[in-house]
């Protein structure tokens, strides 16, 4: 990465599909919930893409080179988003916390955006411009019922129909 040579893998998620030969450009990595991943650019997409280290099979390193943008920058990359998925646009999303949680949360922060906007002895109510990523998603639903999504609805329904799914498995 340092000498932005390219590089060509293998690689195979976790069901069980495999690519083999492709050429991507490392552009930096990123640790995740103990795990590690490389972000790069898969020229022939012209995107970036996600690979899990422990996932890339082979590696080969080519003599080829490729242009770091100079306008690229791994902390912009991530600004608006939580953990390391990349795919949907970010908004403007209200969070209710209940008992201990407000102080969790204001000791450590769900993501740098966060805001306090109302508080009082039974909830808190934090905003946040971030993407809803399955990351976060996983990360709101972690909280259990100290945590409630309220706006905008549309995110909110989707955690309710998430939580509806769970309640049927226990039926």
């Amino acid at each position: 990465m340092r000498e932005n040579r390219q590089i060509t893998i293998e690689y195979e998620d976790f069901f069980g599909n495999s690519i083999r030969g492709l050429k991507i450009n490392p552009y930096f990595i990123r640790l995740f919930k103990r795990r590690w991943y490389v972000l790069a650019l898969v020229p022939q997409e012209k995107t970036i893409h996600r690979f899990g280290l422990d996932r890339i099979k082979s590696i080969e390193i080519q003599d080829d080179k490729f242009k770091y943008p100079k306008d690229f920058s791994p902390e912009g990359y991530f600004q608006d988003f939580y953990g390391v998925f990349h795919d949907v646009e970010p908004l403007i999303i209200q969070l209710k916390a209940y008992k201990e949680k407000p102080n969790y949360i204001r000791s450590l922060p769900l993501h740098h955006s966060q805001r306090e906007i109302e508080s009082n002895n039974d909830y808190t109510i934090f905003e946040y411009r971030i993407a809803p990523t399955y990351d976060f998603i996983q990360e709101i639903l972690s909280h259990g019922n100290q945590l409630e999504v309220l706006s905008p609805d549309s995110f909110r329904q989707q955690i309710k129909a998430i939580i509806q799914e769970m309640h049927d498995f226990y039926e």
